[in-house]
């Protein structure tokens, strides 16, 4: 049942990609949050949550996004697994909008 579960959550966040790449071509602000909980009971209690967002804000020759993610797996009250991630990236537009330099800043406790 987990597998199931967790082949279910990619396939969304497969097909939701094409549909946020036309969003970003919008100016203004745009933002995508995702939350996911899988428990099971048996022989051992397994829980894990994992959560995503992404903030992004489109002007005429900048683009700056904003990311955020967090995992966290336990089994039988203990931690088994835990992931922190955020990011912020500023991407200045030449060329039409074609072409871009960019500067990020990235966050990560594994």
């Amino acid at each position: 049942m987990k597998r199931t579960a967790t082949g279910m959550l990619a396939a969304a966040m497969v097909c939701a990609a094409p549909a946020m790449a036309e969003d970003e071509l919008e100016k203004g602000w745009h933002a995508e949050v995702s939350l996911g909980v899988i428990l099971t009971s048996g022989n051992t209690d397994t829980d894990t949550v994992s959560g995503n967002a992404e903030v992004i804000n489109e002007r005429e020759f900048w683009r700056h996004t904003g990311r955020a993610e967090a995992y966290n797996s336990s089994q039988d009250g203990q931690t088994t697994a835990e992931r922190y991630l955020g990011s912020f990236k500023s991407d200045y537009k030449i060329a039409g909008g074609a072409n871009y330099l960019f500067g990020m800043v990235v966050y990560e406790s594994d």
